[in-house]
């Protein structure tokens, strides 16, 4: 939300409108990739250690469907901080 509070701040929009789909009807591909996800980690929690298991873990729970290359993330932007003000 702060992001487009900041938005409307600076007067890159007038406003924002939020719509969300109801929960289980968007039937979408990716939502039976995060459903297999979820399975997997619900059934090997224990076993996913290390960051590197996890990566093993989804590209596991992937299969054969191709959503594109999973790679680990060193370091993120700290958005808190810079979103901070407008909070």
């Amino acid at each position: 939300l702060a992001f487009f509070a900041m938005m409307v701040h600076h007067s890159y929009v007038s406003e924002v409108f939020f719509s969300f789909l109801l929960v289980g009807h968007t039937h979408e591909d990716i939502d039976q990739f995060f459903s297999s996800l979820s399975k997997f980690l619900k059934r090997e929690l224990t076993r996913v250690t290390t960051p590197s298991k996890f990566q093993e873990g989804i590209q596991q729970a992937m299969g054969n469907r191709a959503y594109g290359l999973i790679e680990p993330i060193d370091s993120v932007f700290d958005w808190i901080k810079w979103f901070e003000p407008y909070l």
